[in-house]
């Protein structure tokens, strides 16, 4: 029956009435707003040849359009019902390159100040000879579209797919609003709704096709410009993103790690140690991902990446310092000297540990001084070009009166941050989040 109505459209125009319609549809309300206009201008005028041309000319774009919004209709309908090949075969036969045009000017007209239809109908209703007049009402309904086709292309295991038709929606609000939503834009509007949904659903397919450039371009677009998205919104996708560039540097490292060991003269790697190896990642990706959230007071986040490493190996120097970071960051001093000091009983020469519990004993002062001035030449003498340490020397040289001392320090330590070749990964994410 879907296809009769359809077919009976597009083959014989004066059969259009048999073809359901959207009841709220705004495109039908201005094709019969045209129509009475028009009869009305022939009781008062005989129209010359451009005036018919012009009728003639909105009613095929109007039929065309409303053509467009029956084939929408029905691929929800398909949809809904779970006949994902059916929803995509009446969906694929909405040209949406033909429309985008139409589509992205009738988003960026529904921003401007409102002007009587009257004056504004010679201006705006073509463009290059194609008329460019489309309700809010149907942009919405052809973005819906748009979105049911990805997911139907999702459910048929095209992914890719999926992705390519999401990005679609994206690039035509992009490309109407370039510096976000305007101001005034109803919170309620449809078109935001489907806007907000692509914007979440498009990283996700590209993490899903394994494009993770794709993925964080789609997650840096989403992030860049006021879409108005919502609280919770905004904050999931931040951390999927912040989640997404760990999981990349990862891949990175063990990549980098994998040449390095195929470059080696003999290869002695046994299916345990690559095992132990990629255990020993994972556990470094929850940890980092941990150091992440503290940075941003995320506590409850921290908390389960770090349960996450533990559940790995918990006999870790790494997995204990960063429980202190955590512990430090909400000013738990003494709980982070214990979890500092237990990662230094499990490694005694675990540089970090040092520093931080340097760090937090300077802090105390007093008898603590001199203790904190011996973990940190610990710390130098085993890494000789760690800025931290001798940032924090310098400080305890100052709190202990010696200006010049700490001069050198300081001196030291700003020279070594600056030919540093290596960033902490974690130091950057939130930065990239911004």
């Amino acid at each position: 029956m879907a296809a009769m109505m359809l077919c009976t459209c597009s083959g014989d125009q004066s059969k259009f009435e048999e073809m359901p319609r959207s009841p709220e549809s705004l495109a039908t309300r201005d094709f019969s707003a045209s129509a009475s206009c028009s009869r009305t201008g022939n009781r008062e005028t005989t129209p010359d040849d451009s005036q018919v041309n012009e009728v003639e000319s909105d009613l095929r774009e109007t039929l065309s359009l409303n053509y467009e919004e029956a084939r929408a209709l029905l691929g929800r309908l398909e949809y809904q019902r779970g006949n994902f090949d059916a929803a995509l075969q009446v969906l694929q036969g909405i040209d949406i390159r033909s429309l985008k045009p139409r589509m992205t000017t009738a988003i960026t007209e529904s921003a401007k100040p409102r002007v009587s239809p009257r004056s504004s109908r010679r201006k705006t209703s073509q463009v290059n000879g194609m008329l460019v007049h489309m309700s809010m009402h149907s942009v919405s309904l052809l973005l819906e579209a748009i979105l049911l086709k990805a997911k139907s292309l999702e459910s048929l295991g095209r992914v890719t797919d999926a992705a390519e038709e999401c990005r679609t929606i994206i690039d035509i609000v992009e490309s109407a609003w370039p510096s976000g939503v305007p101001e005034g834009t109803s919170e309620e509007c449809k078109l935001i709704d489907m806007f907000h949904s692509a914007l979440e659903y498009l990283p996700n397919l590209w993490m899903r096709s394994g494009c993770f450039e794709e993925a964080i371009i789609a997650y840096r677009r989403a992030l860049a410009r006021p879409w108005n998205l919502d609280s919770q919104r905004s904050a999931n996708l931040q951390k999927d993103l912040a989640v997404t560039l760990l999981y990349c540097g990862i891949e990175e490292k063990s990549t980098q790690e994998f040449n390095q060991q195929q470059n080696m003269e003999v290869w002695k790697s046994t299916p345990y140690d690559k095992v132990k190896s990629l255990h020993k990642l994972e556990m470094e990706a929850w940890l980092d991902l941990a150091s992440i959230y503290t940075k941003i007071e995320s506590w409850h986040d921290s908390n389960i990446c770090l349960d996450k490493a533990e559940s790995i190996n918990s006999f870790s120097s790494k997995c204990w310092h960063v429980k202190g970071l955590i512990l430090e960051a909400q000013s738990l001093h003494q709980e982070a000297l214990a979890a500092f000091s237990f990662s230094l009983s499990i490694n005694p020469d675990y540089v970090p540990s040092m520093v931080c519990m340097a760090g937090i004993l300077r802090n105390i002062g007093g008898k603590s001084l001199p203790i904190s001035r011996t973990f940190l030449r610990n710390a130098i003498r085993l890494e000789p070009t760690n800025h931290k340490a001798w940032l924090g020397l310098g400080l305890v040289s100052k709190s202990e009166g010696l200006p010049l001392e700490a001069a050198d320090c300081f001196k030291a330590a700003y020279e070594l941050r600056e030919l540093s070749p290596i960033q902490d990964f974690s130091e950057q994410l939130p930065i990239l989040l911004q």
